[in-house]
C-alpha cells in the first residue's frame, strides 16, 4: 500500500471507529470491490449521510452528527488528500442538495460552511445559475 492509500485509508478505519453503523456498508464495499476505493466508499457514506438527514435523524449524537464532526475535525488539519477526499466524494455530493444544506445549515462547523460555499459555487457556475450561500 503506498503512502496516499494509508492516509485515506487510516481516515476510513478511524470514520469507522467513530460511527460503527458504517461497518456494513464497509462490508458491503469490500465485497463489491474486492478493496477499499476511499472515494467510493465516502460516496456511499455521504449517501447513507442524506438518508439519515431525510429521515429527521440530526441529533449530535447520531450517526449523522458523527460524520459531520469527523469531517469537519478533518477539514481543519494539513493532509491535502484528505481535504480533497472530503471535498470531492462528500461535500461535493451534499453542496448540490439544497434541501439538504438548508436542514444542516445550524448544524455545520465552520469548516464545513467554507467547504460547501466553495464547492457549491463551482456547481452552480457548471449548472449556469447561482449558489445557495450558507
Amino acid at each position: 500500500m503506498n503512502v496516499i492509500n494509508k492516509v485515506s485509508s487510516d481516515f476510513i478505519k478511524s470514520l469507522l471507529q467513530l460511527v460503527p453503523e458504517l461497518h456494513k456498508l464497509y462490508d458491503e464495499h469490500i465485497v463489491d470491490y474486492g478493496e477499499l476505493l476511499p472515494h467510493v466508499f465516502l460516496g456511499d457514506v455521504t449517501r447513507f449521510f442524506v438518508q439519515e438527514i431525510r429521515k429527521g435523524a440530526m441529533d449530535k449524537d447520531g450517526p449523522a452528527g458523527r460524520i459531520l464532526d469527523f469531517i469537519e475535525d478533518d477539514l481543519k488539519k494539513d493532509e491535502i488528500e484528505i481535504q480533497e477526499l472530503i471535498s470531492f466524494s462528500f461535500v461535493e455530493n451534499i453542496a448540490k442538495d439544497e434541501d439538504i444544506i438548508l436542514r444542516l445549515n445550524n448544524l455545520l462547523g465552520p469548516n464545513m460552511k467554507k467547504e460547501i460555499n466553495a464547492v457549491g459555487v463551482q456547481v452552480e457556475k457548471y449548472r449556469g445559475r447561482s449558489h445557495l450561500s450558507i
